[in-house]
């Protein structure tokens, strides 16, 4: 069970990677009603910041998983949310991750790699405490990740 900071931010993941939300949590009825199966992708680690919950996919079968997304449209009379968008993490593939309240994302790699994404640069936050420089995407650009 994964929760966030607002009250109506409260997810989930089974043991088959499914992902759920916690559905009616109000004031007057703090636990909610049930949980609901929030479509579209399957994770094996959320976490959520102050209006975003995030998913790394696991590695299941042939698929090697460690991608990232966010899930979008999260509010209080919304709490599903409207979709899941995929982050561009050039070839990372992450284990694990962690946000902060201002959308700050953590994410470790399976190697013990650790990087940091912000709306500026993805950094990857070497033992000798050296920063290199960004890393492009695909087309060349700054996608907010560094390395």
């Amino acid at each position: 069970v994964y929760v966030g900071n607002k009250s109506h931010m409260v997810w989930a993941i089974d043991s088959n990677f499914r992902v759920y939300v916690r559905e009616a949590i109000f004031p007057e009825l703090s636990t909610g009603t049930s949980w609901v199966i929030v479509s579209g992708i399957r994770a094996q680690s959320l976490s959520i910041s102050e209006d975003l919950v995030y998913a790394v996919t696991p590695c299941t079968g042939e698929n090697f998983g460690g991608a990232l997304y966010v899930r979008e449209g999260i509010t209080s009379t919304n709490y599903i949310g409207n979709s899941w968008k995929r982050i561009p993490t050039h070839s990372h593939k992450f284990q694990d991750i962690t946000a902060s309240v201002d959308n700050c994302i953590w994410g470790l790699e399976r190697d013990g790699t650790i990087f940091k994404h912000s709306k500026l640069h993805l950094f990857d936050i070497k033992a000798d405490g050296k920063v290199p420089p960004a890393i492009g995407d695909e087309e060349g650009n700054n996608n907010n990740w560094c390395s």
